[in-house]
């Protein structure tokens, strides 16, 4: 809403301790933190104001097992929904503008004066003999100084009362989450084959007063629809054992491998995963490379998947592991109005293959590339669906106004809901991709690689968040023209893709960019100095719907070479 809200920033710190117990056996402390600011969207546009993040680490190991723990935890800082903060500031009371005198009553608020300077203005114009176009033209020039606009004092003063508010409208998160994870990995003492036992354990803990996870003032329904079974947190874990065993043949040309995991969740069934994959390194020096690989893996629904509560007007966003009243949703399909039941969530599980090629084809004619297929069962992504909290059948006449039925505030209420669920068909992704390098002199080189995606057999209305453009191209040269000058050289082109997000969904448009930099290094004094530049020729680079361009950004730099220290 103004001023440092258009700003971004970032801030890391980070350092280790690391201590030889013995030749063979190193022990190690880290701890890192960031802070930073800027702009988010997802389901709404947000303001990150000193967000924080830390991560902690011990670790000891030797060549043959580790046993590891760390620790990630999210602070929100100052972070609030910048839509919920402008809605709050229209509900503050009327001042008027620096230099003139108030028309309203006393507490009048932003909102009321608004529309009733709009409505008056409108009517009048009416009454006059305007039409309707030209009516509403002069009631918007009426009303276009009564909501004060970035830079005055009294926007201001709206602003600061907005984000105290602790209401409806409330636009802060009060999200610290964090969650460690312990993990250990011992390889066999086996000369004949390789073998290594392993596993993990991963506990969660998410509060966020209701701000965006079901805690909180946002808690599971009772019975009643009325009031929640209020909790402060919410616990989560997951854990999981694994094994691999991999054996090379023929002179060590030939290699397999096999994997098999079991994860258990808090909330979904345990799972079986195996993996299997054999590489074959032909020519005279093995430059030819050949693998292939088979997978079954399951993915667990994300934290936010599983419980979040967040309500952003329009819409309220609800997790889906079965917490309310009727185990799900009774719903009404948004887009056809036909009566559906909205499932739990399930674990997704994804059958992948794929095939590949590495290695040199000629002196310093470098290629690397491969196809894959995954075929997914239960696709996790989301829908939109007329619904109550609870999951018990809803009643439209509830959201019409005009309807003695009409509800606008109960918990319970029939409301537009989006909430993520499995898809009732199986979805396959498939892709292709290739990269070639070729040395050809000190100072000119080429590099370029091609990305093909694409995803299929998605039901109707189903929002995947595939998010990725079918065909990407990259082509760059480099090199070393003159001792210690390096240049790089690279351009890069999409072709256009439907973007979907909470927020909104459309359609992202083609772009190419010319991105450029030249390094110079200095020994003497340890330090290279760049100059660059992205997307020169100021395309208009737009990546995420909704979002603004990324436009010409142009850098000039230095690098200390730290490993001076180890001298």
């Amino acid at each position: 809403m103004g001023g440092s809200d258009y700003q971004g920033s970032n801030l890391r710190l980070g350092g280790s301790l690391h201590y030889l117990i013995t030749d063979k056996i190193q022990a190690s402390v880290g701890y890192r933190i960031g802070q930073g600011s800027g702009l988010y969207q997802s389901s709404n546009r947000y303001a990150w104001e000193k967000l924080e993040f830390n991560y902690a680490h011990a670790e000891v190991k030797s060549e043959n097992w580790f046993v590891r723990w760390y620790r990630n935890e999210d602070r929100p800082g100052d972070t609030y929904d910048l839509s919920f903060l402008g809605t709050s500031m229209q509900f503050k009371p009327y001042e008027a503008p620096e230099g003139s005198t108030n028309p309203f009553a006393t507490g009048t608020l932003y909102s009321s004066a608004y529309a009733q300077t709009w409505l008056g203005n409108f009517v009048a114009a009416r009454q006059a003999g305007q039409d309707v176009n030209q009516a509403y033209l002069t009631a918007q020039t009426a009303a276009a100084n009564i909501l004060p606009r970035a830079g005055e004092a009294r926007f201001d003063r709206a602003r600061e009362l907005g984000l105290a508010d602790t209401g409806a409208f409330n636009p802060r998160f009060n999200n610290n989450s964090w969650f460690n994870d312990f993990s250990a990995q011992y390889k066999l003492p086996i000369e004949q084959v390789n073998i290594i036992v392993g596993g993990n354990f991963r506990d969660f803990t998410l509060t966020s007063d209701g701000t965006l996870f079901s805690d909180g003032d946002g808690s599971p329904l009772n019975a009643d629809g009325s009031t929640r079974a209020v909790r402060n947190e919410i616990k989560n874990n997951q854990w999981g054992v694994y094994t691999q065993i991999s054996k090379a043949f023929v002179e060590e040309r030939l290699k397999f491998s096999f994997a098999a995991r079991v994860d258990g969740f808090r909330n979904f069934d345990a799972r079986f995963s195996p993996r299997a994959s054999v590489v074959y390194s032909a020519g005279a020096d093995r430059q030819h490379n050949f693998r292939a690989s088979y997978a079954i893996a399951y993915r667990q629904p994300t934290m936010v998947d599983q419980y979040i509560f967040l309500d952003i007007g329009p819409v309220i966003l609800l997790g889906n592991i079965g917490e309310n009243q009727r185990g799900g949703f009774e719903a009404i399909r948004a887009t056809d109005g036909q009566s559906v039941f909205v499932n739990p969530l399930d674990l997704e599980r994804m059958n992948s293959w794929e095939v590949g090629y590495k290695g040199i084809l000629f002196d310093g004619f470098y290629v690397d590339a491969s196809y894959y297929r995954s075929t997914y069962t239960d696709f996790i992504g989301s829908n939109r669906f007329i619904a109550r909290e609870s999951g018990l059948t809803p009643d439209p006449s509830e959201r019409d106004p005009n309807s003695p039925n009409f509800d606008p505030v109960s918990p319970d209420r029939t409301r537009l809901i989006q909430v993520w669920l499995n898809a009732d068909q199986e979805v396959t992704t498939q892709g292709f991709q290739i990269g070639i390098e070729y040395y050809i002199t000190k100072s000119f080189n080429i590099a370029t690689n091609y990305t093909w995606s694409w995803i299929e057999d998605l039901p109707a209305d189903f929002i995947a968040g595939f998010n990725t453009p079918e065909h990407k191209f990259n082509f760059g040269i480099n090199g070393e023209p003159y001792k210690n000058l390096n240049y790089n050289l690279n351009v890069r082109w999409q072709t256009d893709y439907e973007y979907f997000m909470p927020f909104d969904q459309g359609n992202i448009e083609s772009f190419a960019t010319l991105d450029a930099q030249i390094t110079y290094k200095v020994p003497k004094i340890y330090t290279s100095f760049r100059l660059g530049g992205t997307n020169l020729l100021d395309a208009e680079a737009i990546q995420v719907y909704g979002s603004a361009p990324i436009g010409r950004i142009v850098y000039l730099g230095a690098t200390f070479d730290m490993n001076i220290f180890k001298q």
